[in-house]
């Protein structure tokens, strides 16, 4: 069922897919797989490049902060998901915490060096779903160097949509050019 609906997208010209299996863990009758989950995400990868060679996949896997690495079991999870996802298939993270204040080269680095993938950054700011807040500030606390061992960097908004776009115009401006970022410049802007 899921192949048909990413099928009828990739029909339309849709290269890039994404599946989330973030959050897992919070449904106490289901079971943290990597195995299971890297299966089921290859053989519906492999399904998609059929039709298109090019076709790209991300996968959010259930542990995606860096923090759970120190933790044995969510650090045992990510070892097996590096082994046995497809090494094509990107994957997601946020940073060492859910919603991170800073991200240093260091931080994806360690992250990566365990999963054993290209990494794209979900940075959950300026989203507010967790907490009923207002985030109108410029991006800060983002090293400039994460463009260079990233694949690539994406934002989680707002609810609000109108509110949503100053912050976004700064993100898309740090992204644009990380070492000449100016979070007080950029918001002037925005």
């Amino acid at each position: 069922a899921l192949l048909a609906k990413y099928r009828w997208f990739q029909e339309q010209g849709v290269e890039w897919f994404y599946i989330a299996i973030d959050d897992l863990h919070l449904q106490s009758h289901l079971e943290i797989d990597a195995i299971g989950q890297s299966a089921f995400t290859n053989k519906l990868y492999a399904a998609l490049k059929q039709n298109d060679p090019k076709c790209k996949m991300i996968f959010c896997p259930t542990w995606y902060r860096g923090k759970d690495l120190k933790v044995p079991e969510k650090r045992a999870y990510l070892e097996q998901l590096a082994t046995s996802l497809d090494k094509d298939i990107f994957v997601f993270w946020v940073g060492e915490y859910t919603v991170s204040p800073e991200i240093s080269v260091e931080d994806v680095l360690r992250y990566k060096e365990v999963v054993k993938h290209e990494m794209i950054l979900w940075d959950n700011y300026p989203v507010n779903d967790y907490h009923n807040t207002m985030n109108v500030a410029p991006l800060t606390g983002r090293e400039a160097g994460i463009s260079e061992v990233l694949y690539g960097m994406m934002a989680n908004p707002m609810r609000d949509n109108l509110m949503t776009r100053l912050p976004l115009y700064t993100m898309a401006d740090f992204m644009n050019n990380p070492y000449t970022y100016n979070p007080e410049l950029s918001m002037a802007a925005a």
